[in-house]
C-alpha cells in the first residue's frame, strides 16, 4: 500500500484556514481598543499632582491644555494662572502612575505641530491642513492615529507622492519622526495615517493615543516650558 502524496492546499484555503486566526486578532485589539477608551473616560485614582508651566502664550495656549487634560483623563483639574505660569493641579488616571507622572507633563507643555516631509523638503508644515484627528485600528489590529486632511492639502500630498514613487513621506510631531510612509503607496484619499514602529500592542496603543491627544485640538501658539512637577496631598 502506498501513501498518495498530500496535496498542498491552494492559497484561497489557506486564506480560509487562517481567517478564525486573523478575525481572532482583531477581536482582540478592538477589544483593547475599547477598553482603552473607557479608561480614558474612567475615574481617576492614580495621585493628584501639581504641573507649573511656563510661557508666553497662555492668552491663547490656556484652553488647548485645558482640552488636553480633558482628553487625558485627568481628575479634578485646577488652573492658577500667574502672568507667565500656569500651575495645573489633577488627579492621575492611575492606571500607570509613574509613567503619567512622567509623560503627562510632556504631553501638557508639547507643541504639537504635525509635518510631512519627502527627504528635507518640507512638504507640510505646522499641522497646516489638519481638520480632525481620531484613533482607530489597521488592517493588522494596531492601534494607530489618523489625521483627516483639508481637501487641497491632500490633493497636494497625494500629487508629490504620485510623482515620486522611490521617495518615502516622513512624518514628524515637532521634531520627533513618528512615521514614515513610502510612496509606492499612493495617497488617495484625504486620510493620513501614523502607524509607528512600536512592536508591542500596548506601546503602539499608548503611542497612538499621545499622538491624538496633542493633535487633536490644534498645536499650541508658542514654547512651553515644564517648570516644576510635585506631588501634592
Amino acid at each position: 500500500m502506498t501513501n498518495k502524496p498530500i496535496t498542498a492546499r491552494s492559497d484561497p484555503a489557506r486564506m480560509f484556514m487562517a481567517m478564525p486566526l486573523v478575525f481572532g486578532a482583531l477581536l482582540m485589539a478592538a477589544v483593547g481598543l475599547l477598553a482603552f477608551l473607557v479608561w480614558r473616560g474612567g475615574t481617576p485614582v492614580g495621585p493628584r499632582i501639581a504641573v507649573t508651566l511656563s510661557g508666553q502664550c497662555f492668552d491663547t495656549a490656556q484652553p488647548l491644555i485645558r482640552r488636553r487634560v480633558a482628553g487625558m483623563g485627568l481628575g479634578e483639574p485646577v488652573f492658577d494662572r500667574d502672568g507667565a505660569r500656569l500651575r495645573i493641579t489633577a488627579t492621575l488616571p492611575g492606571i500607570d502612575a509613574e509613567r503619567e507622572q512622567r509623560q503627562i507633563p510632556i504631553r501638557l507643555s508639547q507643541v504639537g505641530a504635525l509635518s510631512v516631509f519627502d527627504g528635507e523638503e518640507p512638504l507640510m508644515e505646522g499641522s497646516q491642513g489638519v481638520e480632525s484627528v481620531g484613533l482607530q485600528l489597521d488592517e493588522n489590529g494596531a492601534a494607530m492615529a489618523v489625521v483627516e486632511l483639508d481637501k487641497d492639502v491632500a490633493r497636494a500630498l497625494g500629487t508629490h507622492v504620485h510623482d515620486h514613487p522611490d521617495g518615502a513621506l516622513t512624518i514628524r510631531l515637532d521634531a520627533e519622526v513618528v512615521a514614515q510612509r513610502p510612496n509606492s503607496a499612493l495617497l488617495e484619499t484625504t486620510e493620513l495615517r501614523i502607524i509607528g514602529e512600536q512592536t508591542l500592542p500596548a506601546e503602539r496603543m499608548q503611542a497612538a493615543a499621545d499622538q491624538v491627544i496633542v493633535l487633536q485640538h490644534g498645536p499650541l501658539p508658542c514654547a512651553i516650558e515644564v517648570v516644576e512637577v510635585r506631588a501634592v496631598e
